[in-house]
């Protein structure tokens, strides 16, 4: 039961809108109208500058950090029967998961990147510091966040291999691998189409 509450209390953590909150306060929009219609961090950057943008991402990063390490170090003990990177592992998906379908917006949230980084900085930090550099290096390249956050969650299992971390870990990186290329799926078919929006760049006419 125990258990069960903590995955719980982490699902609804990571339902926090943040980007459709910021949206609501800094625009008076609902973000879910515009751009992409997405709501995550990117989706509030084109719509409403910079410093909302990186605002709601350091926030939805916070919640993934917040579920695996404070709340996972503060409530585990070893009654639950689990070990504690399954812990963190159940809580990291349930922390996700509700960023991707959150209670609060019917159940159409973002794309989980933002709090996948909070999650992986809280049970892997050089792996989480190796996979952002893949994203920095395909954005620099193509300046599709779309690709480079794909980049990003394939890197994750790789370098939970190459680092040896535990195999919970890999796990945990697959799971959200797959999701995050699931929730890509309509950014993939635009790049195939040539219609995918780029960051930092300026239309020419």
């Amino acid at each position: 039961m125990k258990l069960f509450m903590l995955c719980i209390i982490s699902y609804i953590i990571g339902a926090i809108p943040f980007s459709f909150v910021i949206g609501k306060l800094v625009k008076g929009i609902d973000i879910r109208e515009h751009g992409s219609g997405n709501v995550g961090a990117t989706n509030l950057l084109r719509i409403a500058g910079k410093v909302p943008g990186v605002t709601a991402l350091v926030l939805d990063a916070l919640k993934g950090v917040v579920c695996v390490s404070l709340i996972a170090n503060i409530f585990y003990t070893p009654d639950l029967l689990i070990s504690l990177p399954m812990m963190r592992v159940l809580l990291g998906l349930c922390v996700v998961f509700g960023h991707i379908w959150t209670i609060f917006l019917r159940f159409k949230g973002g794309k989980g990147v933002a709090t996948t980084i909070g999650v992986f900085l809280g049970v892997a930090p050089f792996v989480t510091i190796l996979s952002l550099l893949i994203w920095s290096l395909t954005f620099y390249l193509t300046r599709f966040v779309s690709l480079s956050s794909i980049a990003f969650s394939v890197s994750l299992p790789i370098f939970v291999i190459m680092l040896k971390k535990p195999n919970e870990y890999f796990f945990l990186a697959g799971v959200l691998c797959i999701f995050i290329i699931v929730k890509h799926i309509p950014n993939i078919k635009r790049l195939i189409e040539g219609k995918e929006p780029k960051i930092g760049l300026k239309n020419k006419k």
